[in-house]
């Protein structure tokens, strides 16, 4: 049968508009209804935003943050521990060593006992940026401490410190250091620092100075070092106490560049009137003799922190098993 022109050129346009509404058909089942697309009614509210950012910076800081298996304590942590020893001179000359003057040669082998066993000594400042900045203390902190600012602590402690690479608290008695210049001969079995030695130990950053009164490390006339006499009145003790800290603290001032942030408390005499003073002068810690462990959960501990006292002749494995323990 023979298909006429005209209705081959219809057949055409029929087949064409089938295949137009086939495409439309596909395209509506492939693309989303504008029903589909709306944006859904409970949108997340300006706070719930806000939340949700917090958690995001949060999350990006602690990214930042050493992790716990880092063997990094931070004030995360429900408590810290940190042992602190006290020292004192040490004296080659065994007439004259005793329970507060030890040979050098048990000083340097404390040093090595901790460094052997994992432990760093750290300094006050590492505890206030501890608790005021989060910033990490190292693992097994200990502190090791001087009082009293000896001539022999400039001859043997400082330069072992820098052999071992530790470092020391050293708490001087202002006057002394200033009196120390006057000496014509100098020995390490009784004389003080001066304040020339004592700012090049604060300048190397092993040691750390704090303030061990200028002029009150003395027992005499009804007093114990800056303690209370019987039947002093508040206004003569507070004034006794802020005039002797206060020259301290501009002696090593001019002498060091630096400002004390401890006080540490001469014999061990403490008491609320001497802490209420240290606070208000701007004081940040307090260090006393007692043989205590100290366990740190805020900043306001640091006024309260112990000391164990390092004797003579015992070995440092026999003295830090009952510190660290």
């Amino acid at each position: 049968m023979r298909i006429k022109r005209w209705q081959f050129v219809v057949g055409g346009i029929v087949l064409a508009a089938v295949v137009g509404l086939l495409t439309v058909s596909l395209h509506q089942r492939a693309s989303p209804t504008q029903e589909s697309m709306a944006v859904p009614q409970n949108n997340p509210t300006a706070q719930e935003r806000k939340e949700v950012l917090d958690d995001t910076h949060d999350a990006m800081a602690q990214d930042n943050l050493p992790n716990r298996t880092d063997g990094m304590d931070t004030p995360t942590d429900a408590a810290v521990t940190v042992p602190i020893v006290m020292y004192h001179g040490l004296i080659e000359d065994p007439q004259r060593q005793n329970r507060y003057m030890i040979d050098p040669a048990y000083f340097e082998q404390d040093l090595q006992y901790l460094t052997d066993n994992g432990y760093h000594t750290i300094v006050i400042q590492d505890l206030l940026d501890y608790f005021d900045k989060g910033t990490p203390l190292p693992d097994r902190p200990i502190m090791l401490t001087f009082d009293d600012g000896y001539y022999n602590n400039y001859l043997y402690a400082y330069p072992l410190l820098q052999r071992y690479h530790c470092r020391a608290v050293l708490s001087p008695i202002g006057s002394e250091a200033v009196k120390a210049v006057e000496e014509i001969r100098r020995h390490a079995n009784y004389s003080q620092c001066t304040w020339a030695e004592l700012a090049e130990m604060a300048a190397s950053g092993c040691i750390e100075l704090q303030n061990h009164t200028y002029a009150l490390h003395r027992l005499e006339e009804g007093r114990r070092g800056a303690g209370r006499k019987s039947g002093e009145s508040d206004e003569d003790y507070i004034r006794l106490l802020q005039d002797d800290l206060q020259q301290f603290n501009a002696v090593m001032q001019e002498a060091t560049g630096q400002v004390p942030l401890c006080f540490t408390c001469p014999f061990g005499e403490k008491n609320d009137t001497m802490l209420s003073v240290i606070r208000e002068m701007g004081f940040r810690a307090m260090m006393d003799c007692e043989e205590k462990p100290n366990v740190l959960t805020s900043v306001e501990d640091l006024y309260h922190l112990h000391r164990y006292l390092r004797p003579n002749e015992k070995s440092s494995e026999t003295f830090f098993a009952r510190l660290l323990s």
